[in-house]
């Protein structure tokens, strides 16, 4: 009836038992006469027509009024097959010629005369009609697979095809030469004539007949030999492992592994060989390609292959993650994956022996310890698992030079350690001191080994918060989808200078001429009491505890009552969406009655700084901390917090003050390393690493520990 129906029933993976249909549809189109026509033929239905008007509708301009007509004489016997009959051999109309040869494929099998029929129609004139003619006899095998041999040379590409494909239909012995000629002639130019010809050569009995073409000059032909023994899953197909062209290479890796062919596996994983000692050959080799490779000599090949795999991994010519890769394979030599890492599929392996490393393993990753980078690395930590002894003066060596990866240097840390090397006690003092946080927990692990008492300082000095720190004005922003707590600045406080229960009688307000706020913000007058109150946001969309401003520019200030010496100013804001990130600059002013509302800020205030956490994205609690952590950011009276860039209020929960030396920020880094220091200590063998922690689960009770260090603190002492 010319519209489209939708079934909704609402979605999910249960039954909501509800659900409607919706009907689309053009107006106008559905003005169109042939919509009505198409609609009362089916209305009336196809089985109260006479068959001469059926065989009328097979002409009809809609393809499923012809295609219903042909089903309705199909069902009529010999008065539908006469008529079907007809229809597939008057010349004139194709589509009508087309739906008189695909009724009589309904009736082949019980109707073998039409076979002649159909036989006649391979010759015929219109190109439509040999290649249904073709399809429909191949689909149901009613004559000899000689019979399409001849239509390997018709000149369209489909009948070839259908031709080809019909020949696949059965085994046969038949001389393979049309089939190959069809696929030189093609040229690779038609996909889908090289698919027939492929379907048509795997189908023959006389494999090796198919190996003396895998030589054959044309590409063409020995991508289709090589595609048709893929389908036959024949050994031979090895052959095209030596091929020099790319594709075919690549393409006989594929078929070779992803079946995967057995008898074909050992050759390709003695390619492992011929990459490392012919590496230019390789360089355009894709890495999945590698991985093939590399997979084949480890889950098929025996215990002769990790020598192989191992120069295969000392090989530089070789992408480094497929390099750190086989190291990996050599680690779990003993225990394959029941995946395999290639194709994701199932394929088990039987358990084998650990690898016992020999001469060229143990040369590999020499070879390998002299590079950089996080091969190196990987190599160090399978010499330790090995029991692979590299020389301390190596491991020094690399211990020395800042510049190697921070992974290889850590691992020779852990390896001198183990050897109470010297050396290395004299040299930790200079690597606690380094900028590289996981080299100096390395330090300090070997330190807790080999000199306990020195270690234990080490270990006050890296949680020291009182450390030097950078000076100037700095400004942290952070987010959570988490409680407050887990700000890097930490929550909101009920004790800052500007809190109301402070007794300073800090007073906040917004400023006149920058936007008036929301009227469930519950202003009294100009003054804003939820920004310094204490009382945070309780969701995510709170309208009872938040203050916000619809406005191109707004503005807010605390009035601190008289000038201090301001150490650091923390803002806090919460929304499920585009209200939660802040975008403002920080003024600030000891003038009495500085003028808030000026456009020129600059005259009467000193900028502080820009706090954005735009970054961070919509959504979540946001906090921004301005602070000077080697003094103050100024002696000011009045606080300003100018708007720009959101015309959406940031729903602002809490503005927190400090004065200087009231509140210092310790940088996530710093946090992250001490959480080290507590792992550390929790498995260090010596009994004063219990004292440190037992200092700190004390501050933890006083509530003196950031809420990110508790879960470290307490693992490390249950350790």
């Amino acid at each position: 009836d010319g519209r489209v129906y939708v079934c909704d029933y609402g979605g999910g993976w249960g039954l909501p038992l509800k659900g409607c249909i919706v009907a689309l549809c053009d107006p106008e189109a559905l003005k169109n006469p042939r919509i009505e026509e198409v609609r009362k033929i089916f209305a009336d239905g196809f089985g109260k027509l006479g068959t001469k008007e059926l065989s009328a509708l097979l002409k009809h301009a809609d393809q499923r009024v012809r295609q219903r007509a042909q089903f309705e004489m199909a069902k009529r016997g010999s008065e539908g097959l006469a008529a079907l009959t007809e229809a597939a051999t008057t010349p004139g109309h194709t589509l009508s010629r087309v739906h008189g040869i695909w009724g009589l494929g309904q009736l082949a099998a019980k109707h073998l005369d039409v076979t002649a029929t159909l036989r006649k129609l391979m010759t015929d004139d219109d190109v439509r009609v040999r290649e249904q003619a073709v399809k429909i006899l191949g689909d149901a095998m009613l004559v000899p697979t000689t019979e399409f041999l001849p239509l390997l040379k018709d000149p369209s590409p489909r009948v070839k095809t259908f031709a080809a494909i019909a020949l696949g239909k059965n085994e046969w012995n038949n001389q393979l030469d049309p089939l190959v000629e069809m696929l030189r002639e093609n040229d690779d130019k038609d996909a889908f004539v090289r698919h027939g010809a492929v379907m048509g050569l795997a189908a023959t009995n006389a494999t090796a007949m198919l190996m003396k073409y895998t030589q054959d000059p044309s590409k063409a032909v020995r991508l289709g030999i090589l595609l048709a023994l893929r389908r036959k899953g024949y050994a031979g197909i090895s052959a095209f492992l030596k091929d020099n062209d790319p594709l075919i290479y690549a393409e006989a890796l594929r078929a070779i592994y992803e079946l995967p062919i057995a008898g074909a596996l050992p050759q390709m994983a003695d390619e492992l060989k011929r990459v490392v000692a012919k590496p230019d050959e390789f360089k355009n080799l894709s890495t999945l390609n590698y991985l093939r490779i590399l997979n084949a000599a480890y889950r098929y090949g025996s215990s002769a292959q990790a020598a192989p795999i191992a120069e295969f991994a000392a090989s530089t010519a070789v992408p480094e993650p497929v390099r750190i890769e086989a190291l990996e394979l050599l680690q779990r030599w003993d225990d394959p994956t029941v995946c395999d890492p290639v194709t994701g599929f199932p394929r088990p392996v039987p358990k084998r022996a650990k690898l016992v490393p020999d001469a060229a393993i143990k040369a590999a990753i020499a070879k390998i310890m002299s590079e950089d980078g996080a091969i190196s690395a990987r190599a160090a930590e399978m010499a330790v698992s090995f029991g692979v002894e590299l020389k301390d003066d190596l491991l020094l060596t690399i211990l020395k030079n800042d510049k190697r990866g921070e992974l290889l240097r850590v691992a020779a840390v852990q390896q001198l350690a183990q050897r109470k090397n010297q050396a290395l006690a004299a040299l930790l003092p200079q690597l606690l001191a380094e900028q590289n946080a996981k080299v100096r927990i390395a330090a300090l692990t070997a330190q807790l080994e080999m000199d306990a008492a020195a270690g234990i300082a080490s270990a006050r000095g890296l949680l020291d918060d009182t450390a030097p720190a950078k000076i100037g004005v700095q400004v942290v922003s952070d987010k959570t989808s988490g409680k407050w707590e887990m700000l890097a600045m930490g929550a909101p406080s009920k004790s800052d200078y500007a809190d109301k229960n402070s007794g300073h009688g800090v007073v906040a307000t917004y400023v006149k001429g920058y936007g008036t706020p929301n009227v469930k913000v519950n202003a009294d007058g100009l003054k804003l009491p939820r920004l310094n109150d204490g009382a945070v946001a309780d969701n995510e969309d709170d309208l009872e505890h938040n203050v916000w401003i619809d406005a191109p520019e707004s503005r807010y200030m605390l009035d601190l009552q008289k000038p201090i010496q301001v150490g650091a100013v923390n803002t806090f804001s919460w929304h499920l969406k585009d209200r939660a990130p802040q975008y403002f600059t920080l003024w600030g002013s000891k003038k009495e009655n500085a003028d808030a509302a000026a456009k020129d800020l600059k005259v009467e205030w000193t900028k502080i700084a820009t706090a954005d956490t735009t970054s961070l994205k919509d959504g979540g609690k946001h906090g921004s901390t301005i602070y000077n952590p080697g003094g103050s950011l100024g002696e000011f009276r009045y606080l300003l917090w100018q708007n720009t860039s959101r015309k959406l209020g940031t729903f602002y929960s809490e503005f927190d003050v400090y004065e200087q030396g009231q509140w210092n920020f310790t940088p996530m880094a710093q946090r992250r390393l001490q959480q080290q220091v507590f792992q550390a200590l929790g498995t260090a063998a010596t009994p004063l690493a219990a004292d440190v922690l037992l200092e700190w689960l004390e501050k933890l009770s006083a509530g003196k520990v950031p809420p990110v260090l508790h879960l470290d603190l307490i693992e490390a002492a249950e350790l």
